[in-house]
């Protein structure tokens, strides 16, 4: 494919950008060299941030229903980003409707057919490539498909651009892609350390770009409240010890660059970004709203109007990054990549005279959680990945804390709630050629199996009152399991497999038998610990005192 060089005009290109949010689009457009005469969006706190910024025509409206006649004409270049929520895996697993994000898709798509530019560019999550590709060819885009006889439909990852993250995107449209991946031959890498770092310095300067203000100059930048214990426990099980999803790391780590920016996340969700806070050693936080812009390739004098900490957030993560867009414009006018000024060198100048937006406070660490707050953790040593563990857990909607074992494989995950009986058979296979041992068995039940008042247990963790935890009692199961594990360490694994085997016919188990045999161990272990905890611990049971504290027991949280 040829594409037209017009670098000898340049400064005459136009463009519209569509679903502009803050204007990811608009500033990589803008600084080299393009003039937006239109932006739509329909999320007005993010259509006030991109006309502050950018002093540009900005529309707050329902692109949805926009009239195609009322668009201005004589335009060179049309981009966006429909929403991609609907595309989007982490959306209820993937199924989110995606009939309802063609919707998008197809207005955006009818405007450049309707007004024919010279370049068209699409930036969505990368699911979207197969479903662009499946529906052009008889589906619901069918009607669209000589619009990408001239285009290309491909996964570029922002970080080989000089992005400090991790950030893989779908880009679709009629521009030469194959230029664009030598510009990123030149950008230099980025991590996150480098973001972290850079705003612990009396003068700043930006990760990203040839630009320096002063430490009070900077918005945007007040830390949360270090994360708590128990947020330090939540954030590190989720992120090291899912038992589905594949193990990240716990803090991020400062030397590679950031995972993707999220538009919404909490202070315990998995998606957060933690950090070891280099001003405050030994402590945890989430980003503040700087660094995840910086992350995201915006100048560190790109000034906010959200009305909230969350909204701005959600700003940051729902834009394209302006890095990757100027790239993307200087392939849109052939820009060779051995001339080609780089991002880092760019200065940003007309945004020292926007002013600073309303002061907004940061997440802070929960007082108090509704009555129903769930507890859902695996069992330390009787975790398995593939979804397979032992777990304490709360959900059964009885107010009650129970352990449940879950098994099976992709397609059908299976729970078992173990009892005295599944206990004392196993406890039966094992010992029956070491009857000795049932005593020392008993005592080590006896002692280590705690007894709970799930009232309390659920008090203290909606943060109403302070008696014992419920993370004590998860670890308490898993140093129970640790003990017995050490007992039987010398047993035959055929006895365990007996136990199994007994599992399997007991249950009627179509699927997973073959990793229930290879955990067989510690399967039969977690039987006998967990079985036992929920007859001790059924409906009526009292709480456990214990000398010194009145009665109740403190939090004492292991956090490593």
């Amino acid at each position: 494919m040829v594409y037209q060089n017009f670098m000898t005009n340049f400064e005459n290109l136009r463009a519209i950008d569509f679903y502009s949010g803050i204007g990811g689009w608009s500033l990589g457009l803008k600084s080299a060299g393009v003039d937006v005469v239109a932006s739509y969006e329909w999320w007005k706190e993010a259509a006030e941030t991109h006309h502050a910024n950018l002093n540009g025509r900005t529309n707050i409206t329902n692109i949805r229903t926009l009239d195609l006649a009322e668009l201005p004409r004589d335009i060179d270049i049309i981009v966006g980003s429909p929403p991609c929520t609907q595309f989007s895996y982490s959306n209820r697993g993937g199924s989110g409707d995606i009939k309802d994000g063609l919707v998008d898709i197809k207005k955006f798509l009818s405007i450049v057919d309707f007004l024919k530019p010279k370049f068209w560019a699409m930036e969505n999550v990368p699911r979207t490539a197969k479903i662009l590709e499946s529906e052009l060819d008889g589906g619901e885009l069918s009607d669209f498909s000589e619009l990408f006889a001239d285009a290309h439909i491909e996964i570029f990852n922002a970080e080989e651009f000089g992005l400090p993250q991790r950030r893989k995107r779908c880009i679709a449209g009629n521009f030469d892609l194959k230029l664009l991946r030598q510009y990123a031959a030149r950008a230099r890498g980025r991590s996150l350390g480098d973001v972290v770092r850079a705003f612990s310095e009396p003068e700043i300067n930006d990760p990203n770009y040839n630009i320096t203000i002063g430490n009070n100059a900077l918005s945007e930048h007040t830390k949360e409240v270090p994360f708590s214990e128990e947020e330090i426990r939540i954030n590190r099980s989720a992120k090291i010890y899912h038992p589905v999803y594949n193990d990240m790391q716990f803090p991020d780590d400062f030397e590679r660059s950031a995972r993707t920016v999220t538009a919404t996340c909490t202070r315990v969700s998995r998606e957060s970004i933690v950090i070891h806070d280099p001003c405050k050693p030994g402590t945890y936080r989430r980003l503040t709203v700087r660094e995840k812009a910086s992350l995201q390739g915006f100048p560190i004098n790109f000034q906010f109007r959200g009305k909230s900490n969350s909204s701005k957030n959600k700003m940051v993560g729902n834009a394209i990054p302006p890095v990757l867009t100027y790239y993307i414009a200087q392939s849109f006018m052939g820009k060779s990549a051995e001339t080609l000024t780089m991002h880092n060198e760019l200065e940003f100048e007309f945004l020292d005279k926007v002013g600073k937006g309303a002061f907004t406070e940061p997440d802070t660490s929960g007082k108090s959680y509704p009555r129903g707050r769930s507890f859902r953790f695996a069992i330390q040593g009787l975790r398995f990945k593939s979804g397979m563990r032992f777990e304490l857990n709360n959900s059964d909607q009885s107010d009650q804390f129970k352990c449940s074992f879950f098994f099976g494989d992709s397609t059908r995950i299976q729970n078992i709630e173990p009892t005295r009986e599944i206990a004392d058979h196993f406890t039966t296979l094992l010992l029956s050629s070491r009857p000795d041992l049932l005593a020392e068995l008993d005592a080590v039940l006896n002692q280590k199996t705690l007894r709970v008042n799930h009232l309390e247990l659920q008090q203290t963790w909606t943060r109403k009152a302070k008696m014992l935890h419920p993370f004590v009692v998860l670890d308490s199961l898993g140093e129970t399991a640790k003990s017995l594990e050490e007992m039987f360490q010398h047993w035959q694994i055929s006895e365990y497999k007996q136990c199994i085997d007994y599992l399997v016919d007991r249950f009627d188990i179509q699927s997973g038998q073959r990793k229930l045999q290879r955990y067989a161990m510690n399967v039969a272990i977690g039987m006998i610990v967990t079985g036992r905890y929920n007859e001790i611990n059924s409906q009526g049971s009292t709480p456990i005192k214990i000398k010194g504290t009145g009665g109740k027991i403190r939090p004492c949280l292991n956090i490593s």
